[in-house]
Parts: C-alpha cells; structure tokens; sequence
C-alpha cells in the first residue's frame, strides 16, 4: 500500500460528535479518569506489552467436496436455514404492510403473493448477475431494445415479481438492533465490538478498530477476555488524559502514555493521529512508499494498522468489480445485504 492510501486509513473523516454522550469525555471526568496515565519517555524504546499465548483455532471448519464447486463456496454462506429464514421474515413482513395500509384495486402491491426459497434464490441470483452485467439503471436488465435487452432476467424472474419481492425483502422484525445481554450496559460502540467477538473472547485473537469503536473502555475489558487491540482513537473518548487533546505535537514526533498493558500514542504525519494499542510499545519501523520510492519513520502501531487495513482495502476493490448494491435502495439494511450477496458473488 502506498503512503498516501496509508494516510487515508489514518485520517478518519468520521466526526468526533457522532458519538453518543455516554461515550464522550466531558470536563467533569477528564481528571478522574485520566490519572492513572503515565507519561512515556519517547527517548527511552521501552519493549512492547507481552502477548497473550494464542489458543484459537483458526482456519476453514468446513469441507467441500469438490474444490471448484462455486455453488457450494456460496451455500457455506446463505445455506437452507438462511434462505428460509429470509423468505419467512419477507413474507411476514408484506402481510404487515397490507394489515397498516388500505390499497386500491389498482395498487400494484395487490399482486404480491408468499415467496419461496426457491424463488428467493433466483432473485440473489440475479443481485448477483447484475454485478456482472452492469447496467447504469435497474429497468434496463428487463429492457426489451435490442440495444439494451438481456432476455436471462426475465425468463428468471419477470420485473414486477423482482420488484415486488425487492419492496418487501426483510430480515428481521420491528424490534431494532440487538446487542450480547451481557453488553448492554456499554455505550453503543463498545457493546458493538463485544458482540461481534464474543464468541472469539479467550481464546487470545486480536482486534483491529478504527476511531469509532477503539476507547480504553473497550481496551480494558478485553484485556480482561485475554483479546488484544489497536485502532485509530477519538481525542475526546472517556478516560483519556487530557494532555493527550491539547498538546501539539510536531510533524514525525510522538507524545505517548501508559496505563497497564495499553499504550495510548500520539504522532503526527500529516494531520495528527491517535493510537490506542494493547500489544505495541513507542517502536519505530522505516516503511517503504511504493509510490514515490522513499522511505518514512512511523510508530510500529501505525504500520500495522495500515497493513491490516490494507486487507480491508483489496477486499473493496475485488468487490468493486462486482457492485451488486444500487443507490436506489434507500433501506439500509437492504444495501447490507446486497453487500453481502456481492461477497459471495465473487466467489462464483
């Protein structure tokens, strides 16, 4: 990855004010919670935090019986139970709205009747060919010009019926996000993070943040689980010491502190950039730009993080070749689920 994507997954554009107030810092609390910091002499290379001994069991835990079924890659993710899950949830949820709303004869909706699995196969399927033969509105892949005509989609599924089931594609009932129960006391970021590992606590994985999840809190409690962290951090996240936010620090220099096993770091490359780490010290690693063949001093912490999004980033851009999510969608969940389809699409 090149030095400038580098500093692209460095310089997060989300606003600090998009956070809830349960997970902000306010002046109140800056001193309590801040004095347990220790400043770091940057003079001094301290050696990194020991690392828990790893005891997962990482790898594919499923088989294929043969290594090019592409159909049986995408099953291991939308298998029988998923399939009937949605169909169900979709079909729930097209009753509901006829209950609610009072429709004219001629409302187009009156034609809807129960999906299947099977017809829901077909219509991913079809999610997924449009990643492929790319079109710049949806209508046209049941256009019949000549110019513009893909005949494969309506003999799959005729546009109205696509449209219809595209209206009422659902996946869960009107109850709102869940988190883990023993989570909810947490501010909406950090109980996020700790559902989604949950099932990966002790067992000594670590977790790669960015801005909006990373905060001592979070730190602190899988430290607990035996889980390390590192990610970009907020400057006005709880517990932070408060020279951390006011003090500037100049380009390629670092202010840095320690609280236990978590190192907090501060550096400045172009813009100014926090890092919160369990598993790294103040070490400096020399990385190379591919771009412009030049060589740059970075804290270790940040050249991970760069590598790891640079994972993050190859995976984009292979799904970028195939962009079954349409911004007509204005449902959320539904460009979630078209973003996920588009995962397994590229496998085929």
């Amino acid at each position: 990855m090149n030095s400038d994507s580098e500093e692209d997954n460095l310089i997060e554009t989300s606003s600090e004010n998009e956070l809830s107030s349960s997970e902000d810092e306010s002046e109140d609390e800056s001193l309590e919670s801040a004095r347990n910091w220790c400043g770091v002499d940057v003079s001094v290379l301290y050696p990194a935090p020991p690392k828990f001994p790893f005891t997962g069991n990482p790898g594919i835990k499923v088989s294929i019986r043969q290594s090019d079924d592409k159909l049986g890659y995408f099953c291991l993710f939308f298998d029988g139970e998923v399939i009937s899950f949605i169909a169900k949830e979709t079909n729930s949820f097209a009753e509901e709205h006829f209950a609610n709303f009072e429709l004219t004869p001629s409302t187009g909706d009156l034609q809807w009747k129960d999906v299947t699995s099977e017809e829901l196969k077909r219509f991913i399927s079809l999610l997924i060919i449009q990643g492929i033969v790319q079109k710049p509105t949806e209508k046209w892949f049941w256009s019949k010009r000549p110019i513009l005509c893909t005949p494969f989609f309506g003999n799959v599924m005729n546009e109205k019926r696509y449209s219809l089931v595209m209206k009422f594609l659902h996946f869960q009932s009107r109850k709102g996000t869940t988190f883990h129960e023993d989570y909810e006391h947490y501010g909406v970021s950090t109980k996020s993070a700790m559902t989604f590992i949950h099932e990966l606590k002790n067992k000594v994985y670590t977790l790669a943040t960015d801005n909006y999840y990373t905060s001592p809190e979070l730190a602190e409690i899988l430290i607990k689980c035996k889980t390390d962290i590192y990610g970009t951090l907020r400057a006005n996240r709880k517990g932070l010491p408060p020279l951390i936010k006011s003090s500037k620090v100049k380009k390629g220099e670092v202010l840095a502190f320690q609280k236990g096993k978590i190192c907090l770091l501060k550096w400045t490359d172009k813009k100014p950039v926090l890092m919160l780490s369990t598993l790294h010290s103040i070490s400096m690693v020399t990385v190379e730009s591919k771009k412009s063949k030049s060589s740059k001093l970075k804290p270790a912490v940040v050249a991970d993080y760069n590598n790891t999004m640079g994972g993050v980033d190859k995976a984009d851009q292979c799904l970028s070749y195939y962009p079954v999510a349409r911004n007509q969608q204005r449902k959320y969940y539904k460009n979630i689920f078209c973003y996920l389809a588009k995962q397994c699409g590229t496998l085929l």
